[in-house]
């Protein structure tokens, strides 16, 4: 049964205006509220505190879902629930949450993750269906859509460059790897304290990592370069290289993905050492990726899942 903690803040029998929830509506054709009570569900099925929501598999539900969650300081669970959801399926995922764009969570689940637009102004929630003028929070929606988002929010010039590193990586035979790897993600409770880009695993264990970069902006970015492989890269388009090579950190290899000559390797990585469980850490998180591909592969293949 979940903690009442996590349901309890000020907002948690404040209802989402019907107008907004209607226009969502007629967007997203919902299937499920997964935050509700008995007096405010928008729709036929939904979750209650008493159904211990979080616990549930949300994957598993065919059709798209709203989340109006509570605003308390567990909101963060929430919204790590949806991304981690989004991973698995293809149904449509709509969160209504405030704009707390410094927060952990916005950075960590929400940014380059998932789609957000904009309220304008501060939204008026309801209580029993009457607008409550004491009660007013500026809000953002984010809708997430598993693997369809997740290429849509991908810029064209991204997924260009991972199916050219992909093949560039697989003209070498044993090669085994996944994009998009949460490292530490079970010693970590869930949220990992490491991302990478694509990590590829050889028969004779070397471990390399890649991180691709797709702008000047994006590789003078603050968000974190993650160096976990006996051998790192970075992945560069030729114009982002013509204009970063004097800043590529020492020891750091770089491929470089010219639309000429195809992907060339311009400058070799050093070796780095990592222990034996920091290896057997990135091995076992790169399966979990591998898999959590193949379950969103399977279920398109196979939709009765």
């Amino acid at each position: 049964m979940l903690n009442n903690a996590l349901f309890s803040s000020d907002k948690d029998d404040w209802e989402t205006p019907q107008q907004l929830f209607n226009q969502l509506n007629e967007k997203y054709h919902f299937v499920i509220d997964l935050a509700a009570s008995v007096e405010n569900a928008k729709l036929p099925r939904y979750f209650t505190i008493a159904d211990d929501a979080l616990s549930q598999d949300w994957s598993r539900i065919n059709g798209s879902m709203f989340l109006n969650p509570p605003y308390g300081r567990h909101i963060n669970t929430w919204v790590r629930k949806a991304y981690e959801t989004s991973l698995l399926t293809t149904s449509a995922i709509v969160l209504l949450i405030p704009a707390r764009t410094d927060t952990s969570y916005w950075h960590d689940y929400i940014f380059g993750k998932a789609h957000v637009s904009f309220l304008r102004g501060r939204l008026k929630f309801e209580r029993g269906g009457e607008p409550e003028t004491q009660r007013l929070f500026r809000v953002r929606l984010s809708y997430t859509t598993g693997r369809r988002v997740a290429e849509m929010t991908k810029t064209e010039e991204t997924k260009r460059l991972e199916r050219n590193i992909w093949e560039f990586t697989h003209q070498q035979t044993y090669i085994y790897g996944a994009f998009e790897v949460t490292i530490g993600y079970i010693a970590y409770g869930g949220k990992g304290y490491d991302r990478a880009d694509y990590v590829t695993i050889g028969t004779d264990g070397t471990i390399r990592a890649y991180e691709l970069k797709t702008s000047v902006s994006d590789f003078h970015s603050d968000a974190k370069l993650s160096w976990i492989g006996h051998y790192n890269y970075l992945v560069l388009t030729q114009a982002v290289y013509e204009k970063v090579r004097g800043d590529i950190p020492w020891g750091i290899g770089v491929i470089v993905s010219d639309p000429s000559k195809g992907m060339r390797l311009v400058k070799k990585s050093s070796k780095h050492q990592h222990s034996v469980g920091e290896c057997t850490e990135v091995v076992e998180s790169v399966m979990k990726a591998a898999v959590r591909d193949a379950t969103k592969f399977y279920r398109n293949e196979w939709s009765d899942l």
